[in-house]
């Protein structure tokens, strides 16, 4: 069998560690939880949001708000991972539901490919994220003596110029912004898998729709056989028996899974639905903010620049990464129809023609996920080029203001 949902074994354990994702065995772990969220959570954020509050210039506003808004973002993405965590945890058991496992070698190669990109991805992001925290970290050490602070545009209830109170501080910091990349990588790694997932086995829909009429030249035995394989193989050779036609009960087949198919995407797009939608807004308003530091940054100095740029190279793979994988979901199930050109129909009767048609006029629909509030947003790359495109209009706004 393969276990597809391994395929997010590293988020788990790591939002396990960092107490955001109960694992259900200690008594002691609400606890833990409650700490990690009181501290590195609500006053990690309610410091920085202290000083936006007490800011009385424009640049102090956007220093602090270009931060600020991408952690509560990425703190309401964590609320909904946990809000929905029983409904996400189903989607990782259906994965690996026997209706999903592959049923020849062309399949297996295809679902162990989408595996290996999914956490091939998740470990590159691991390594990409603290890559960028890190050069805010040593930020501060990195200019003169006398211009050392603290790298968060943060308000403080203590006085941060004494050397161990700087230090404490600092410390805060910096595990405040590692506890941050522990739950922000695991909320956006997990979405992009289970698209990378599913694209996977929109592409063994298509290549078992190819495959429909001809005769299989390996045999491929799968030794998933559950109740409700049981059920769909009993019904789709009823099928087959009162019609007359081997075929028609495969392409029954087809049809269920194309149909589970539909309820996994709608399943996700109903959890990620206004996290989609906002990850959108919210982008703009980071490139807006984030782009109007780096012009205020020109004359200051080459390392807080630096740390900028990739600030906002990292928000940008963010986003592009989320639009490619729902790109793909588009493009593969544009292809159904072209694989359902491809079988070998001119073996089939009048009856399994008829249905083949029927499924043809289903396939047309393009999978689609899509981001709904007081607006629609689909998850494509065109959507990722428009979002580009309208955060450098109000960025230029903002530099017009400036002047």
């Amino acid at each position: 069998m393969l276990k597809l949902s391994s395929s997010f074994d590293l988020q788990i354990k790591t939002m396990t560690l960092f107490g955001f994702w109960d694992p259900g065995k200690n008594s002691w772990y609400f606890w833990y939880s409650i700490f990690m969220w009181t501290v590195f959570v609500f006053f990690f954020y309610f410091f920085q949001l202290m000083f936006i509050v007490k800011a009385s210039n424009f640049s102090d506003i956007s220093a602090g708000l270009y931060m600020f808004s991408s952690g509560i973002f990425c703190l309401i993405k964590l609320l909904n991972l946990k809000i929905n965590r029983s409904r996400i945890e189903k989607l990782f058991a259906r994965i690996d539901s026997s209706l999903f496992q592959p049923q020849s070698p062309e399949e297996l190669s295809v679902l162990k490919k989408s595996q290996w990109r999914a956490k091939w991805l998740t470990r590159s992001l691991y390594i990409c994220c603290p890559f960028t925290g890190f050069f805010y970290a040593i930020a501060p050490f990195l200019g003169t003596r006398e211009n050392i602070k603290i790298f968060m545009a943060a308000w403080y209830p203590w006085s941060v110029n004494t050397t161990s109170t700087f230090m404490l501080t600092y410390l805060f910091e910096i595990l405040g912004l590692c506890i941050g990349c522990a739950y922000i990588i695991p909320c956006d790694t997990i979405i992009y898998c289970l698209c990378i997932l599913i694209n996977g086995q929109i592409e063994c829909l298509g290549i078992r729709l190819k495959e429909l009429g001809h005769e299989k030249q390996e045999t491929f035995k799968n030794i998933v056989d559950d109740q409700e394989k049981i059920r769909i193989d009993k019904y789709a050779n009823e099928l087959s028996i009162r019609k007359g036609s081997v075929f028609y009960g495969e392409i029954v087949k087809c049809i269920i899974l194309h149909k589970k198919i539909l309820e996994f995407v709608g399943e996700l797009q109903d959890i990620y639905s206004k996290i989609i939608f906002f990850q959108f807004v919210v982008s703009i308003i980071i490139y807006c903010m984030t782009g109007y530091e780096i012009i205020m940054l020109q004359s200051e100095g080459n390392i807080e620049l630096v740390t900028r740029l990739l600030y906002m190279f990292t928000l940008l793979v963010e986003l592009f990464l989320l639009c490619l994988t729902g790109n793909e979901i588009i493009y593969t199930s544009r292809t159904l129809t072209n694989q359902l050109f491809n079988c070998n129909f001119q073996n089939f009767d009048k009856p399994t023609l008829n249905v083949l048609l029927i499924f043809m006029t289903m396939t047309t629909k393009d999978m689609i996920l899509e981001g709904h509030s007081f607006m629609t947003v689909e998850l494509s790359l065109d959507a990722f080029m428009k979002i580009i495109k309208l955060s450098y209009s109000f960025f230029t706004f903002l530099k017009s203001m400036q002047k």
